[in-house]
C-alpha cells in the first residue's frame, strides 16, 4: 500500500454545514529501473505521504479539496521506500487538479515526469516556457508540464510548462520518453 491518513483542511465547512472529504492517493504512472526499483507517481491530497527527509518537497501544498503530485521510489521487490517527494506544481488558491500522466527514467536514473497543472510550477531557468499560456484571472487554467528530478528525489533539475488551456481535459502532456 502507498498512501496517507491525514489532510490539511482547506474547505472543511460552508454555510450549509460540514464538508465531507476523503483522503485519497491516486497513482497514475509507473516505471521500473534495471535494478528492479519501482517508481510510482500520481496525485494525493494526503499531507502525510511517506517522503524522505532530503526530499525536493517534503511538505504537501494540498488540502482536503485539492491534490498535489507525488513521486516515490520503492526498493526492488517492494521491500521499502527509497525516497519520496511531493512535486509542488500548482497554486492551491486556484482550486485546480493537477495530474501526472507520464514517467520515464533517463540513463543516469533521473526521473522525468509529465502531466498537467495550474499556475505554480517552479519553472527552472532553462525552461522552454516559464509560465502557462492561459491569461491570469482565467479559471480554470491548465498547462502541460515536464519536470526532471535527480536520482535521489532531492533536486529539481528541470521544469517547464508546455502550452495552456482553460479546458480540464486538455492542456496536458500525456506521456514522456527518453532517447539513448
Amino acid at each position: 500500500y502507498f498512501g496517507g491518513s491525514a489532510y490539511t483542511c482547506g474547505l472543511c465547512s460552508d454555510p450549509h454545514g460540514p464538508v465531507t472529504s476523503t483522503i485519497f492517493t491516486a497513482p497514475s504512472a509507473i516505471a521500473v529501473d534495471a535494478a528492479g526499483s519501482v517508481f510510482v507517481a500520481g496525485v494525493s491530497n494526503a499531507s502525510d505521504l511517506p517522503v524522505s527527509t532530503a526530499a525536493y518537497a517534503p511538505q504537501c501544498g494540498c488540502n482536503n479539496d485539492v491534490a498535489e503530485p507525488f513521486i516515490a521510489k520503492l526498493a526492488a521487490g517492494g521491500t521499502g521506500l527509497v525516497w519520496g517527494s511531493y512535486l509542488p506544481v500548482q497554486d492551491v488558491s486556484e482550486n485546480q487538479s493537477p495530474a501526472i500522466t507520464g514517467i520515464a527514467l533517463d540513463l543516469s536514473g533521473n526521473v522525468i515526469l509529465s502531466g498537467k497543472t495550474g499556475r505554480g510550477l517552479p519553472a527552472t531557468a532553462e525552461a522552454i516556457q516559464s509560465s502557462g499560456l492561459t491569461p491570469a484571472g482565467v479559471s480554470p487554467a491548465y498547462s502541460g508540464f515536464a519536470a526532471k528530478l535527480d536520482t535521489s528525489g532531492s533536486q529539481l533539475l528541470f521544469a517547464t510548462y508546455f502550452g495552456g488551456s482553460t479546458e480540464l481535459v486538455s492542456g496536458g502532456v500525456n506521456g514522456v520518453a527518453t532517447d539513448g
